[in-house]
């Protein structure tokens, strides 16, 4: 060994050349920086200063915390609050003891339709959570709802369930989070080691005792970070409160932001800022207790280098009554599009019955398919979609190789700008873009394109989960044979990066587009003559009362999620991702 070798070998490390990153890699994570910063930042900003600040009408007045103290001194905060609790937490405990039991059934035990469980739940995310609560409306409504009517029929005074209730909405939010639960909690039951249940049950243990002593326990940490993750999903819901808690004058944050911008003659942009700062604060304190969580989950881990083949529990007799809860469970969460099926058929809407059946036309699916402004909600949604697809995973893809190809010491800071929109609730993404680009000085207010900024800036978080967990899959000994054969960074990008990175850029542009085409609370705020969007459409057909076009209208747009959605149930699953 030479004396240089030596040398260098006991330098110390701070005096090292710290190896830097080439021009191209240097400009592109600048740019990417930059591309983030300006979709995060400038909504935030602009956010919290409107709640530091009085207002007079549309203007922005001097600064002051007028606003927090009319909202904290009022007692109407308090019933928000509270209701927003009871909501939030119903919702999600119902939703996890579903999701979490039907996990168990289908990946620990020999029950069968284990494949409708699947189907049910990938289906389920496809749908519009508005066309999932107006078809539970037409199922539990007070005066004609399916279920109420058959009912009265039988002699009862009262309603099975008014849906416009407190009890009405934690049904419809915990059946429509449940399957998302199911989707969270698979993982752990499968990856579960089957030899900790088998030696419970050689020591004598029942399978109660097995299942509620090592079963329950082993899979406690991922269910208490699906516990929280519900938690900050139901805060953050606006469809279901808006369609049933209004009505019922039961508010909670989400319709309260809402109705203090669209509810009197002048918008209230300070109180709204101010609730929506609050509600962001609560949903920062749920994701440190979510990052917590997943974070001593390590400490459970049950999958080690010693293999083991997995074990089905057999539950004999009890194997029908797991089968009955595969089968009604996701029967149970189609009813809504079944009964807006039903009411897509009818010229006007009508319970179920034999004289029913002898009216049904598919008037309703040709006055849809005629009206120009109804298409036109579909070319809006669709193109915002596709726009806004393409933009999440362009911007998420090359964020995510500058943090794992980069060597500068600042690229972890590019997914901490990433993960900002995860605390900005859907409603308050809706206010926080209104008020930046309201008075920018290119006019996209009113377009597709302030709907495009809305929905790049709250899927980023997703689509860099998405592209991450491509990039690191890919050694770098590829990117850098073709850099030896004289391949420039773009051409890296576009003959090696990208055609690799193809399955999870895929599912995330899938993802992001199924969630921007059924999302609700964002172009609600946004959304005029110019770019009504579908759920949109939907919505203004609800207020309309015209229930049975609103129906046609849905199931085709369901139609169409829902073949995306099993698109994305294959790629999930033939990828991995």
């Amino acid at each position: 060994m030479s004396r240089s070798s030596l040398v260098e070998r006991v330098r110390p490390l701070s005096s090292r050349r710290i190896p830097k990153d080439t021009p191209g890699t240097f400009r592109l994570a600048v740019g990417a920086a930059i591309g983030l910063a300006l979709i995060v930042i400038p909504p935030l900003i602009f956010l919290v200063s409107a709640s530091i600040h009085s207002w007079e009408g549309f203007e922005r007045a001097d600064l002051s915390l007028v606003n927090f103290r009319a909202i904290l001194s009022g007692e109407g905060t308090l019933s928000l609050l509270r209701n927003s609790i009871v909501y939030a937490v119903s919702s999600s405990a119902i939703a996890l003891v579903i999701g979490t039991l039907l996990a168990w059934l289908v990946e620990r035990t020999d029950v069968p339709f284990k494949p409708l469980v699947y189907i049910g739940a990938f289906m389920s995310l496809a749908i519009p959570g508005v066309v999932n609560v107006i078809g539970w409306i037409l199922i539990l409504g007070p005066n004609a709802g399916i279920l109420n009517s058959v009912g009265y029929a039988l002699g009862m005074s009262r309603p099975v369930l008014d849906i416009y209730s407190m009890q009405g909405m934690v049904l419809v939010e915990s059946l429509s989070w449940a399957p998302v639960v199911f989707l969270l909690m698979v993982a752990p039951f499968k990856s579960m080691d089957p030899s900790l249940e088998e030696a419970g049950q050689m020591s004598g243990a029942t399978m109660r005792q097995t299942f509620s002593r090592i079963t329950v326990r082993l899979a406690l940490p991922s269910a208490l970070a699906a516990l929280i993750l519900s938690l900050i999903r139901t805060l953050e819901a606006f469809e279901t409160p808006a369609l049933l808690g209004i009505p019922a004058g039961i508010r909670v944050m989400t319709t309260e932001i809402y109705l203090q911008i669209k509810s009197g003659m002048t918008p209230q942009y300070g109180i709204a800022s101010a609730y929506s700062v609050l509600l962001m604060l609560v949903v920062v304190g749920l994701l440190v207790l979510y990052n917590k969580q997943t974070s001593a989950g390590r400490r459970f881990a049950t999958i080690t280098g010693k293999g083991f083949r997995p074990h089905l529990i057999q539950l004999g007799g009890l194997r029908y009554v797991g089968a009955l809860i595969c089968v009604f469970v996701p029967l149970l969460v189609a009813l809504p599009t079944a009964a807006m099926a039903w009411a897509s058929l009818l010229p006007y809407y009508r319970v179920p019955s034999v004289e029913a059946l002898g009216g049904l036309t598919l008037e309703n699916y040709s006055a849809v398919l005629a009206d120009s402004e109804v298409l036109g909600s579909i070319t809006n949604t669709v193109v915002v979609g596709a726009v806004s697809a393409a933009g999440v995973m362009l911007l998420a893809t090359v964020s995510a190789w500058v943090m794992t190809r980069s060597k500068a010491g600042w690229r972890g800071l590019l997914d901490q700008l990433a993960s900002i929109p995860l605390i900005i609730p859907g409603i308050v993404a809706g206010i926080a873009i209104l008020r930046t680009y309201i008075n920018f000085p290119i006019r996209i207010y009113g377009t597709i394109w302030i709907l495009v900024a809305a929905y790049v800036m709250r899927y980023l978080p997703y689509g860099m989960r998405y592209s991450h967990a491509g990039i690191v899959q890919l050694h770098t000994d590829l990117e850098e044979s073709a850099e030896m054969c004289g391949a420039s960074l773009p051409q890296r990008f576009r003959s090696v990066v990208i055609p690799l990175m193809m399955p999870a850029i895929a599912g995330g542009a899938i993802y992001v587009f199924l969630q921007s085409s059924s999302q609700l609370s964002v172009p609600l705020l946004l959304s005029g003559g110019e770019n009504e969007v579908i759920a949109v459409t939907i919505y203004n057909l609800w207020q309309n009362g015209q229930v049975t076009v609103l129906a046609a209208f849905s199931m085709v747009v369901t139609g169409v999620i829902v073949l995306l959605g099993y698109a994305f149930y294959r790629l999930s699953r033939r990828y991995g991702i």
